[in-house]
């Protein structure tokens, strides 16, 4: 079974540290055809769009002219198309998995490499690896390591048993490498954003200890074959870079092709539950599952804001529109192998933003994907006493109901 077709085979490169820390490579390779039949986006009528009306076309540069007051409720919904790279990415992915051409250099093609992965999950040098129907993507923050040892412990029984099961679980923690920044306040587009939580303290406090941290990671990739480590430092800045790392290795290394769940590493899923949930989906679940809860009316945060909502506010050249595309709360979500593969893709064709599950809420529009949530499906951010009824919640609630 070929593995992500759409993208060459990585090559193994060089790092500063020497032969012995070769990293992946999984940035797009592609030739560009200009003639290439792609739908572009370019305008929008003014009066689908604004209160005020208008009989011209606008631009996406040009709707950062409306004032969020001004806008039509609700937004029409082809104004997201507009979003940069205005191209039909549909059209795109096809036209490059059949003939390696785009029709434009991609917007958003960085830097994108992987320092160290795991030999047991979704292994690079074995094509048919193990053969796992769902792999746990938990986004951990390099500096997180007593949550990542409270999620192993609740779960070690799967390395060794999970083939027991009626459905084989793996788990990976990806992460970047450590911050060399020293302070938690940054200036990005004449604004002032102060980082506050653990991501805060963890740069006020833990980015003078960076060798330590290095030395730590170093240690845990030796004793653990669980963690999938990008070469990018992990920064509020690099939120939509880790994102999409991490759908690139999902697509281009699971060859099995298994559904993923994507989890923050405060969270946690309810074996039992997730066994009833599997079995009651349709037979294409690992390829096709798209599960999470929708926000459709999230306001888009302006710099003008409280500076408490500052490190979520964009400008209204970065995002024109007052409310966004519909996009999930990133803690928990399924997506089944197939969209992560068009998704990896689609990234490469859209401008990135600060917000990743505002942005894939966009890539994910342009691509014409939703995600659903079956009422019989419950997952949530609050601590919970009764975890029975909940696939995913508070890594806290199932560590206190296993003591």
């Amino acid at each position: 079974m070929r593995c992500f077709s759409t993208i060459r085979p990585a090559r193994w490169l060089e790092v500063t540290k020497g032969a012995q820390d070769e990293a992946y490579d999984l940035s797009l390779r592609y030739d560009v055809d200009r003639s290439l039949p792609v739908t572009r986006y370019t305008t929008i009528p003014l009066n689908l769009i604004s209160k005020k009306g208008g009989h011209r076309n606008v631009s996406f540069v040009e709707m950062a002219e409306i004032d969020d007051d001004d806008w039509n409720f609700p937004i029409n919904p082809d104004a997201f198309r507009l979003y940069p790279q205005g191209l039909s990415l549909p059209d795109v992915i096809q036209k490059y998995r059949q003939t390696g051409l785009v029709p434009e250099v991609p917007i958003n093609n960085p830097n994108l490499k992987i320092r160290h992965v795991s030999s047991s999950i979704c292994p690079p040098e074995v094509q048919n690896g193990d053969n796992y129907d769902l792999v746990v993507l938990v986004k951990s923050a390099v500096y997180n390591f007593e949550d990542r040892q409270k999620f192993r412990k609740l779960y070690a029984h799967l390395r060794n048993d999970s083939v027991k099961y009626p459905y084989r679980v793996g788990i990976v923690f990806f992460m970047g490498l450590p911050s060399s920044a020293r302070e938690n306040v940054f200036e990005r587009d004449g604004f002032k954003i102060t980082l506050d939580g653990r991501a805060g303290y963890a740069l006020v406090n833990l980015t003078s200890r960076r060798a330590e941290i290095l030395t730590r990671l170093e240690e845990e990739v030796r004793q653990y074959d669980d963690l999938v480590v990008g070469d990018f430092e992990d920064t509020y800045f690099n939120l939509s870079l880790k994102m999409h790392l991490t759908f690139l290795w999902a697509a281009r290394y699971c060859c099995r092709r298994p559904g993923f769940m994507f989890l923050d590493d405060d969270m946690a899923f309810n074996e039992k539950r997730l066994y009833t949930v599997l079995a009651n989906l349709p037979f294409e679940w690992r390829r096709t599952v798209a599960i999470a809860r929708t926000r459709r009316t999230s306001r888009t945060m302006r710099p003008s804001e409280s500076s408490g909502d500052r490190k979520w506010a964009l400008t209204k050249q970065e995002v024109p529109w007052p409310v966004h595309a519909p996009y999930a709360n990133g803690y928990f979500y399924m997506l089944g192998y197939d969209h992560v593969a068009d998704l990896a893709l689609a990234m490469f064709f859209t401008k990135p933003i600060l917000i990743d599950d505002v942005w894939l809420g966009l890539v994910m529009h342009k691509l014409g994907l939703q995600f659903q949530l079956p009422d019989w499906i419950n997952y949530t951010l609050h601590h919970q006493t009764d975890v029975t009824k909940f696939i995913a919640l508070p890594l806290k609630s199932l560590l206190s109901s296993s003591a």
